[in-house]
């Protein structure tokens, strides 16, 4: 609908692994924050959103890039640069990827964000 093409592979079977909650909230909040950098991008040919989830290593593996304005600013502790309230997902997540003992990675670089998670199988079956 945003003109945000997107390639998503998810390769983990029929078993839940997280709570449906806290995969929403995981989720939800990462792709809603690449959706709005790439629409940030006015040339829709230089967007992207690129989804993989996998089991790897007995973890969890879920990876988001997205496209973002090279001029984007991006605080060294990614805190919101969002000035109407919003700006609490990238707490959220932090929060349960802990609750899991998970390992989160978020890197950028001209025109692209990566958020990398990993969650120990044997912590999310313990939590869920």
């Amino acid at each position: 609908q945003q003109d945000v093409p997107i390639n998503a592979k998810v390769f983990v079977g029929t078993q839940p692994l997280i709570n449906d909650v806290d995969m929403v909230v995981i989720l939800g909040n990462i792709l809603d924050n690449a959706i709005e950098a790439n629409l940030e991008i006015s040339d829709p040919r230089q967007r992207l959103l690129r989804v993989y989830i996998s089991i790897l290593k007995q973890q969890l593996y879920i990876v988001v890039t997205n496209a973002r304005p090279e001029n984007q600013e991006i605080k060294p502790d990614y805190a919101s640069t969002k000035n109407d309230k919003r700006g609490l997902g990238i707490r959220r997540i932090n929060a349960l990827v802990d609750k899991y003992d998970g390992l989160l990675n978020r890197q950028y670089e001209d025109g692209f964000f990566v958020t990398e998670i990993l969650l120990p199988l044997t912590t999310i079956t313990e939590n869920n």
